[in-house]
């Protein structure tokens, strides 16, 4: 004797096809959601490294500078001087660095002619 199905049966597979795509919608809203906190608190959190001279620029005496710019932000930074110079250079960090990322250019600079 065969079982017949009914239309309570073809139901039920209908049913847990709806609930399959609900959790994998789920799953994709809440990855969006995670990721995009994620993103937003490492844009605004940037990992630092300290500020310290290094070793071999321990002799040409730099002096701590800092002024204001224009809109109100706080500017800090070395001032070396250099020996027969005839102008000056501004190195500028990039994006999530502080000055410690153009340090390597400065001895260059400093015996530049």
């Amino acid at each position: 004797m065969g079982m017949k199905a009914t239309a309570q049966d073809r139901v039920v597979p209908e049913r847990s096809r709806v609930w399959l795509w609900r959790r994998r919608v789920l799953v994709a809203v809440t990855a969006y959601v995670v990721l995009s906190y994620l993103a937003a608190w490492f844009v605004l959190h940037p990992v630092t490294f300290p500020v310290r001279l290094p070793e071999y620029l321990a002799g040409s005496k730099p002096v701590d500078v800092t002024f204001n710019s224009s809109d109100g932000t706080r500017l800090s930074g070395w001032w070396f001087t250099a020996p027969h110079a005839v102008g000056s250079i501004v190195l500028c960090h990039g994006a999530f660095e502080n000055r410690m990322g153009v340090i390597d250019c400065v001895p260059h600079l400093l015996g530049a002619r």
